[in-house]
């Protein structure tokens, strides 16, 4: 530290005011260096035969848990079959971690009425949330 001190007063002394008007190390901000996002968790609640909110948009690595609000069993399986969370009874939930963007509609098997949609953004997009219908 006492070092650091004396090549400071050193650079100072030599430079003169010029060693004032340019700082020793760059204040250049690098996208990298900027701190991300933390992972956020988003629930989907299976009530009165539907899903709320019906649509939901999330970040890649984001947690969606789906939880089952009815006295009847649910599931949420993708309308493109790529994904299914199983037959939900009253009070279970099933969690999934998107690892990709992409828009994903999803029904209940049980009661095809019941439709929704999870829209997973990149991770750099800045806006996530609920979009209300």
């Amino acid at each position: 530290m006492i070092i650091l001190g004396r090549l400071a007063g050193f650079w100072i002394a030599a430079l003169g005011p010029m060693a004032l008007a340019f700082p020793l190390a760059p204040c250049v901000r690098h996208p990298a260096d900027e701190p991300t996002e933390a992972p956020r968790r988003h629930e989907v609640e299976i009530r009165g035969f539907q899903f709320q909110p019906r649509n939901l948009e999330v970040a890649v690595g984001d947690t969606v848990v789906w939880i089952n609000r009815d006295a009847v069993p649910h599931t949420a399986t993708a309308v493109d079959g790529s994904r299914d969370s199983g037959e939900l009874g009253r009070g279970e939930a099933w969690t999934w971690v998107p690892a990709e963007p992409g828009t994903w509609d999803y029904l209940c098997d049980f009661h095809p009425t019941m439709k929704a949609s999870l829209r997973v953004k990149a991770p750099s997009d800045e806006t996530r949330g609920e979009r209300g219908d």
